[in-house]
């Protein structure tokens, strides 16, 4: 036995010897022949994996490793190194997942921590990816990486102040870090912080990127003191754009000081000598500091630790670099010969020398509806232009002069002469904005998103204008990486201008032309930019219109769309676009049945037209109207493509009406559709469980999991999906999903799952934590949040379930549900009695009603909702009191209730259920009697045990949990539930539930 154990690891060392001396084919071949011996070596399996990766067999790479941990469930290495590698093919969920893996079982490892948080942060995942960082910052708290990548996190979120707080932090553990200082500068420079900022921005001397190397003068740093009968040498740092940000602040020192030496390049000579010829300018290479009467010296940037200690003190840098007349006469004189009667526009885009330079750039393609404003030369000023961009200009047939004769890089001078050419300079953040600013010439910028990432904090993150350079127009992303809106007010601003100065004809044409392209690019937002310039200089097309209220609503400003649509259709009574367009609108409004008139309206303009019957059979639909809805959706005679849609409507419709047969044939056949699959299979499932087919609905239900509208999935978990399995003496991980309501319908299961179960761990919302925490003692109850705490991770869990799980196993049949004699959830007593008193006292009334009649759930809240004037039948009797339970109340609401019940009814505004559930928990156990819609109210009123009048529609709008033709929840034995008809008429059990409040008094 031993010789075989000796001659196992012979055979893997060698493997691994191979491939530690890069021999991967060697490596390969030896991997192989010994998982041909033992195919379920975990170590063997994971360095296999690894050089599958290296040998790019990224499948069978993954495969080994994932085989590897399933042979050892704790190894941390391996999980680490499938997280890196599914990050890398771009699958940074599943990544996610297994750093999360991994550093349960450690989370000492530095460097997985953060490799999770980029994880997270490449999904655009910011607050799990800053969650991630504060978690490992409390393990390693003395990590440079974490803080620093926390900060760029934070920056990405354009959260300044917290990214200040973190630095600020990071560098009381790690004082003098140059990565910390320079965030921690950078911060304070946007928050108007300006002695912190200039103290800390001096690392950028010493930083990393830095190119230039801080010299060494033997001359005493100056730090403020008066410069009067003193000499100061003053050298320049970093490139052209600070050399000219400092421009003004020289000029100051020139005058201040009885002597200024300027040290700087050769590209730079020529230029500093012109533009301040009261200083002595030297190249710094033939400078010897010997033998030199100095008395301070500075760096350019540093000037401002002393002449700018805040946001005001900055002074126009404009006309303090002058360009060479002479060659800027001879070049506009040049353009102008080839370009006659137009305007010179220069024109830069992207910046070559940054390590965040992709993030400043804007292809030429994007800069196409700019390119096309007629009557405008554009001169290129961009250095390093290649063949392809070229060819885009070439191909679009743009007015270009790309003037080979001028090198920017080489020099200078001539390039700030042929800037001083220009009529106007448009240029993304780089040495053309800060020389066409420095000269005065009217100069549209394009900024990036991110402060550090591109973005210089000297462009601040929100003003609209330099204050360096006063004829500098900024325009910002608004998100990282997203040139549309910047693109459109820039194209819109730009328009205005040339106006202005007389140089356009026919200004409402040009936009409409320009909107038209930026349409065609699926660019809505500065298409509307341009339609609103368009339809404000006199054009009135109906497709103007149209795509101005298109870009409000894809902002959510319907009410402005609303506004547009309405002034659209003074003009054009008739036109059915505009009439869908505004029925949509009133949809995203929630004014369901204006949006039916809307759709009836243009329905009689234009007789069955697909868009306008579908639309108003879902208004209608939503109105309550059902079978109207059907009767309009069995009109549609629609392509193929939307016929899918239209029977899932019509399948919802007639279940929702009460013909359940011919609802679960259509649901069928939809079934074996593919692109309506996943929606008719969720459907058909809630059908079933509505009408109380449970063992059927349930599975059916799970499918809501894999639409894109899901918020968790099986998927964020790696553990084995329960399928029906015995669950006695099984480590349970359930998870809660879709809304509260959803999540209170668990508590109703834990109990019974407690029985069977070995452990359970619970992970659910964070508003529901404190509730579960107190009723359920003997489980594991924690946050459901990213990354996954390291108790939903835990290797000893057998089976994860869901909601759907649960019903299945527990509740498979309406017989399931017991009569509990104690309900799942406990309140804060203290808490509790605390607010029956005060609101006793209040109202001087014994008997408490809380009460709720709003929601607002997308699609059906209206319809389960109860205006308050309906409510007025509770004052047959004077003695109760009502209590407010609604959530969010909107304040007419509050106010018509006051004036229905006077000195009745009480509001508290200290418990808020969306800031502190457990508190309107103890507010709902405070109550004799709840009176509430369909909402969480109703759920935690019922999981509570307080006697609940629960007011319910009876097709439309009801949730399947409520079940069909039950007077009480099977969920809540305290909830009796009062159904409205069809017509919506909720005088009649309300009536009823006045009765039963008769009858509980006397």
């Amino acid at each position: 036995m031993e010789n075989i154990s000796n001659n196992k690891k012979t055979l893997l060392d060698q493997a691994i010897k191979s491939h530690q001396q890069g021999l991967l084919s060697e490596a390969e071949a030896l991997y192989n022949n010994y998982l041909s011996k033992h195919p379920d070596d975990p170590d063997a399996l994971h360095l296999s994996g690894v050089l599958n990766i290296q040998l790019k067999k990224i499948p069978e790479g993954i495969d080994r490793i994932k085989n590897a941990i399933k042979q050892r469930k704790d190894f941390p290495k391996a999980l680490s190194n499938l997280g890196r590698i599914l990050c890398d093919i771009g699958d940074n969920k599943s990544g996610s997942l297994a750093y999360s893996q991994s550093i349960r079982l450690d989370n000492k490892n530095e460097l997985v921590w953060n490799s999770l948080a980029i994880s997270f942060f490449n999904d655009q995942n910011y607050s799990a990816a800053i969650n991630t960082i504060n978690e490992a910052i409390k393990l390693h708290p003395f990590s440079e990486s974490l803080y620093d990548n926390g900060c760029r996190i934070l920056k990405r979120e354009n959260k300044i102040n917290e990214c200040y707080l973190l630095a600020k932090k990071g560098l009381m553990k790690i004082p003098g870090n140059t990565r910390l200082r320079m965030h921690y500068a950078q911060c304070c420079f946007i928050l108007n912080k300006f002695d912190d900022a200039w103290k800390d921005y001096e690392v950028r001397l010493i930083a990393e990127e830095n190119p230039n190397q801080k010299p060494t003068y033997p001359f005493t740093v100056w730090q403020g003191e008066s410069l009067r009968d003193k000499s100061i040498l003053v050298w320049t740092e970093q490139g052209p754009g600070e050399i000219f940000l400092c421009s003004s602040m020289i000029d100051k020192i020139i005058n201040l000081s009885k002597n200024c030496l300027i040290i700087t390049s050769k590209r730079f000579i020529t230029i500093l000598q012109r533009s301040f010829p009261n200083a002595e300018v030297i190249d710094g290479e033939n400078f010897s500091s010997e033998n030199q009467n100095i008395d301070y010296q500075s760096p350019t940037m540093s000037l401002g630790r002393y002449l700018i200690r805040e946001l005001s003190d900055i002074e126009s840098c404009q006309g303090k670099i002058l360009p060479n007349s002479e060659i800027t006469n001879m070049l506009r004189k040049k353009y102008q010969s080839r370009a006659p009667d137009t305007k010179l526009v220069g024109i830069s885009w992207k910046s070559l020398e940054s390590v965040y330079s992709d993030n400043k750039n804007i292809s030429i393609n994007e800069l196409i509806p700019i390119l096309k404003i007629p009557n405008l030369t554009f001169i290129n000023l961009q250095y390093g232009i290649n063949e392809k961009e070229m060819r885009e200009i070439k191909n679009n047939d743009i007015k270009f002069i790309n003037d080979k004769n001028i090198d920017p890089i080489n020099n200078l001078d001539d390039h700030i002469a042929q800037v001083a050419a220009m009529d106007f300079v448009i240029t993304t953040s780089n040495t053309t904005a800060h020389t066409a600013g420095v000269i005065g010439i009217k100069t549209f910028c394009l900024l990036p998103h991110t402060l550090g990432e591109g973005l210089f904090w000297y462009w601040f993150t929100d003003i609209n204008n330099s204050p360096w350079y006063p004829n500098t127009s900024l325009y910002r992303q608004k998100y990282h990486n997203e040139w549309s809106l910047p693109l459109g007010k820039l194209t819109n601003d730009l328009i205005q201008h040339l106006n202005t100065v007389n140089s356009l004809d026919e200004p409402e044409e040009i936009a409409k032309d320009l909107s038209e392209i930026f349409l065609k690019k699926n660019q809505i937002i500065p298409a509307g930019i341009l339609a609103s310039l368009s339809i404000n200089h006199g054009k009135k097309d109906i497709s103007l219109f149209r795509t101005l209220a298109s870009s409000k609503v894809l902002q959510s400003e319907f009410s402005q769309a609303l506004k547009i649509l309405n002034q659209a259709l003074r003009l054009h009574k008739d036109n059915t676009d505009l009439l869908i367009d505004k029925a949509n609108t009133l949809t995203n409004l929630r004014k369901y049945h204006k949006a039916s008139r809307v759709l009836a309206e243009a329905n009689n303009i234009e007789k069955e037209k697909f868009i306008i019957l579908n639309n108003l059979a879902l208004s209608k639909r939503r109105e309550g109207k059902t079978l109207e809805a059907l009767d309009i959706l069995k009109q549609i005679k629609s392509p193929p493509d939307n016929k899918a849609s239209i029977y899932l409507s019509i399948a919802s419709c007639l279940s929702e009406t009460g013909d359940f047969e011919k609802a679960e044939k259509i649901y069928y056949e939809l079934i074996h559709r593919d692109n309506e699959a996943l929606k008719a299979k969720t459907s058909l499932g809630m059908h079933y469980l509505k009408n109380k087919k449970l063992k059927k609905g349930w599975p059916l239900l799970k499918s809501r999991l894999n639409l894109e509208t899901a918020n968790i999935n099986y998927n964020n978990f790696p553990f084995e999906t329960w399928n029906q399995q015995e669950v006695n003496n099984k480590n349970i991980l359930v998870w809660t999903e879709q809304g509260i309501g959803e999540e209170i319908l668990i508590s109703t299961m834990i109990d019974d799952l407690m029985i069977k179960a070995k452990s359970i761990t619970l992970l659910c919302s964070k508003r529901m934590v404190p509730l579960y925490k107190r009723s359920f003692r003997k489980i594991n109850v924690i946050e459901r949040k990213e990354p996954l705490p390291s108790q939903a991770l835990d290797n000893s869990i057998d089976y994860q379930m869901s909601l759907s799980d649960l019903g299945l196993h527990l509740r498979p049949d309406i017989k399931n549900f017991l009569n509990k004699p104690k309900p799942p959830l406990k309140s804060n007593n203290v808490l509790k009695e605390k607010l029956r008193k005060k609101y006793q006292i209040l109202t001087n009334s014994k008997f408490l009603i809380g009460i709720s009649w709003n929601s607002q759930t997308p699609n059906i809240g209206k319809l389960k909702s109860i205006k308050p004037k309906y409510f007025s039948i509770l004052l047959e009797d004077k003695r109760p009191s009502l209590i407010s339970l609604q959530y969010n109340p909107l304040e007419n609401h509050i106010k018509e209730m006051k004036e229905i019940f006077g000195k009745n009814f009480f509001h508290d505004k200290t418990i808020d259920p969306l800031i502190n559930l457990d508190h309107s928990a103890s507010q709902i156990a405070a109550m004799d009697l709840v009176v509430t819609i369909s909402n969480t109210t109703a759920h935690l009123a019922g999981a509570l045990g307080i006697p609940t009048a629960l007011l319910v529609p009876k097709g439309t709008g009801r949730h399947w949990y409520w079940f069909n033709g039950l007077k009480q929840s099977p969920w809540y034995n305290s909830i009796e539930i009062f159904e409205c008809d069809n017509d919506y008429d909720w005088s009649k059990p309300i009536k009823l539930i006045q009765n039963k409040i008769n009858e509980i008094i006397n």
